[in-house]
């Protein structure tokens, strides 16, 4: 005897669901029905919530996903803030997916803080078309404003700046290597004036999620410690007329987040939840959790460069 097909399975549940619908606007007032129609799909939902398999394929959330939409549509009940649609829609997003939309997400974040106290990186930006249908992205990188002084132990800062193209499944390390500024040292004019280049691919460049990051390092003789990032989206960029660096759009200050900013968002913890299997899931965990150490490192040197100033001056 043939096997049921997935997609067999569906149309049947659906055809069920369709001849219940039915029978309900027979039997029913308009209003009634409507409100019946309403629990109807609750309950439907809550079963398909709790038969839902965990740590299967996209493809699979998706069959499930679309069936969920179909039951919408047939019962006439909106599925826009039905949270198990919601869910189970993220389910049915690739690994590349969830991380081009965390870091277009942030991107987005990081644009709309306005906080006047943060530290910033002032930068300018812009990209001109080439052949090949390449962009060119032109940076040129400033300075640092209201930066900690976070150097316990001789209270200076000695940063640098790092800029790379983000997430790794577009930009690979290998091909879009990281560009770094040179480390200023005993210097209290936090201004370096470099310029950089990334040659990109222009379908790459205007993925959504496709995003510049920027990250502001405290060099130490044991291990570098974050300062903090700020990311821009790539297809949000200006474009320019020329390759002359004076062409360049006017600066931003950008202001430098913490790590752990977009911690709370569904995409990341859909992330966490799947690095259990999934190695490209595994990899960016581990890179935003090293972000984050670095980053407290940097916090907890500066508690200690403010503990002794303060103890100083008591004594």
């Amino acid at each position: 005897m043939r096997e049921v097909s997935p997609v067999e399975k569906m149309h049947a549940n659906l055809d069920t669901v369709d001849r219940m619908a039915c029978d309900v606007r027979a039997d029913l007032l308009s209003r009634s029905s409507q409100k019946a129609l309403c629990e109807l799909h609750k309950m439907l939902e809550t079963e398909i919530l709790r038969h839902l398999r965990k740590f299967q394929t996209p493809d699979y959330y998706t069959e499930v996903y679309v069936s969920l939409k179909a039951i919408s549509s047939i019962l006439e009940v909106s599925s826009k803030f039905s949270q198990v649609t919601s869910l189970v829609h993220m389910y049915s997003f690739t690994t590349d997916e969830l991380i081009l939309s965390y870091y277009a997400r942030i991107s987005d974040d990081v644009d709309n803080n306005t906080s006047e106290n943060a530290s910033r990186i002032s930068l300018q930006v812009g990209y001109i078309p080439t052949t090949g249908d390449n962009v060119l992205i032109i940076i040129n990188v400033l300075g640092l404003e209201n930066v900690p002084e976070v150097n316990s132990l001789c209270d200076r800062v000695d940063p640098y700046v790092r800029l790379e193209l983000l997430p790794t499944c577009l930009y690979p390390p290998h091909c879009f290597p990281v560009q770094k500024t040179r480390t200023l040292t005993h210097c209290e004019d936090l201004k370096w004036n470099q310029d950089f280049q990334f040659l990109v691919p222009q379908q790459f460049f205007y993925t959504h999620g496709s995003s510049l990051c920027i990250s502001v390092l405290d060099h130490d003789r044991i291990c570098d410690e974050l300062i903090g990032r700020a990311f821009l989206s790539t297809n949000r960029l200006q474009r320019i007329d020329s390759l002359s660096i004076k062409k360049l759009p006017s600066s931003q200050a950008l202001r430098l987040g913490q790590p752990n900013v977009g911690h709370q968002l569904a995409f990341y913890k859909m992330l966490k939840e799947r690095s259990q299997y999934d190695d490209t899931a595994k990899a960016f965990i581990r890179r935003e959790k090293t972000a984050k150490e670095m980053y407290f490192k940097c916090l907890s040197r500066r508690f200690s460069t403010r503990l002794k100033s303060f103890k100083k001056h008591s004594s």
